[in-house]
């Protein structure tokens, strides 16, 4: 009796494990599962933020709500990189552009990383890529055009100035 015990608890304990193996599985999505969303939206929001680029530094978000434009404020802890500057430029386009993409009533983000403060407007950004953001439906198309943008750093700094 007591080895059948052992076995039915190991068997059990197995099962459980495989299952909550496949519901974490299950449970990681794509950040495009988030298109649509609104401003007013935070779990939406922030679920977007943390799957960005250094989400796992993301400290705090802010919504602006009451009134247009409508914006995100994104603070960062300190992020590790060799070139902190271009990083952080590099981060706020990718992000801004993913969240102009996903959230539809989003105008203005805000990146708050320790030495300085970066905002940038969802019209400024649609004019630097000439595109509208809300038509892009795939995350790799979105990727593509982030990555072609990124390689001057001449036209990087262009958003900024």
């Amino acid at each position: 009796m007591k080895k059948l015990s052992v076995y039915v608890l190991t068997f059990v304990s197995a099962v459980l494990l495989a299952s909550g193996c496949s519901q974490s599985e299950a449970a990681k999505s794509t950040v495009f599962e988030y298109k649509n969303s609104y401003i007013g939206d935070n779990s939406a929001v922030f679920n977007i933020a943390k799957q960005l680029k250094h989400g796992e530094e993301l400290k705090t978000m802010a919504l602006q709500t009451k009134k247009k434009p409508y914006g995100i404020t994104l603070n960062y802890k300190e992020i590790q990189a060799d070139n902190l500057e271009k990083e952080q430029k590099e981060t706020a386009l990718s992000n801004a552009t993913y969240l102009f993409t996903l959230v539809k009533n989003a105008d203005t983000v805000t990146f708050k990383f320790p030495d300085q403060d970066v905002t940038i407007s969802r019209a400024k950004l649609e004019d630097w890529y000439n595109v509208t953001l809300q038509d892009y439906k795939k995350e790799e198309e979105l990727q593509k055009l982030i990555n072609k943008h990124l390689k001057s750093d001449t036209k990087m700094d262009s958003v900024f100035s």
